[in-house]
């Protein structure tokens, strides 16, 4: 069967576990991310056991809808042969594999699937998009923080360079660099948590006494479903959708509101289910613009 693709950019949904994924697919996204239990960024998500993956992957191919694996967690030189077992398992179902860590990306290389740089790869310029190409990736994704110009300047690199670019479109924006933000790790004492070991307690969400704004580092959730058009135009190859810690019904809100709006037919009743799906809490709601 055909993507469901109509546009040029291709909607990229969260999947934590298989409900999702089959929504996702149901409501016509084009691409599909997962983790497994292990080695990804957010491993309290359900993830997927292998059953549940051969299910959910029989059921995104045979509606054209590819599925990429997040391996995107910092890899320890213990864990070689664990990532390995992981992998081996992915590598059966995924189209693809997502990856921040460099040494993890040497490993996965090896499957022969093609890599996309996470988004905790920290590219922020059209340096780091070269080196993406340079080391064997075939689609980079960009730094959440990273305002139009910037978006700008590395698609029309990345065109150059024939590497494909990936935005989040929704979803939770970090306080911190994207792949560098440390404040979960040193915030919770004995029990380290760290967002690069996919364990993130979101600290920047939390009220801090002797501030006149008490949730200051609670950002804004992104949202740029007015600007699909214009992001396409760079030359973006993918509109991802954070969530895989949400609900199917936000999965189901989310990429309707996404493909309604890459296809010109965006309402207000799209906007106001995904609102009602999930509202960021302590009065933030979306970013309105790039």
């Amino acid at each position: 069967m055909q993507s469901h693709c109509t546009g040029n950019i291709k909607i990229l949904a969260p999947a934590g576990d298989l409900l999702s994924l089959r929504t996702a697919v149901d409501c016509r996204a084009d691409e599909i991310y997962f983790g497994l239990k292990n080695f990804s960024a957010r491993r309290n998500a359900n993830n997927f056991t292998e059953p549940d993956l051969a299910d959910g992957a029989k059921y995104a191919h045979e509606h054209g809808v590819k599925l990429y694996a997040a391996f995107n967690t910092l890899v320890f030189d213990n864990e070689f042969s664990e990532l390995r077992d992981s992998a081996d398992i992915a590598a059966k179902y995924a189209d693809g594999f997502i990856v921040q860590d460099m040494g993890a990306a040497s490993v996965l290389r090896e499957y022969g699937l093609p890599l996309h740089a996470s988004t905790q790869a920290t590219i922020t310029s059209s340096f780091g998009v070269k080196y993406a190409a340079d080391n064997g990736f075939s689609r980079a994704v960009l730094a959440r923080e990273l305002n139009k110009t910037q978006l700008a300047e590395i698609c029309s690199a990345a065109r150059e360079l024939s590497i494909e670019t990936e935005v989040f479109v929704l979803g939770a924006q970090c306080a911190g660099l994207s792949g560098q933000c440390r404040f979960s790790a040193f915030f919770g004492g004995d029990k380290i948590r760290s967002a690069n070991r996919g364990l993130c307690a979101q600290p920047c969400r939390l009220a801090f006494k002797g501030d006149d704004n008490k949730y200051a580092l609670s950002a804004p959730d992104l949202y740029l479903l007015e600007h699909l058009a214009e992001l396409q135009s760079m030359g973006v190859t993918a509109a991802k959708i954070e969530g895989r810690m949400k609900s199917a019904d936000y999965v189901r809100a989310a990429v309707i509101a996404c493909v309604n709006a890459r296809d010109n037919t965006l309402g207000s009743g799209d906007i106001a289910a995904l609102n009602k799906a999930f509202t960021r809490t302590h009065g933030k709601g979306f970013r309105q613009s790039l």
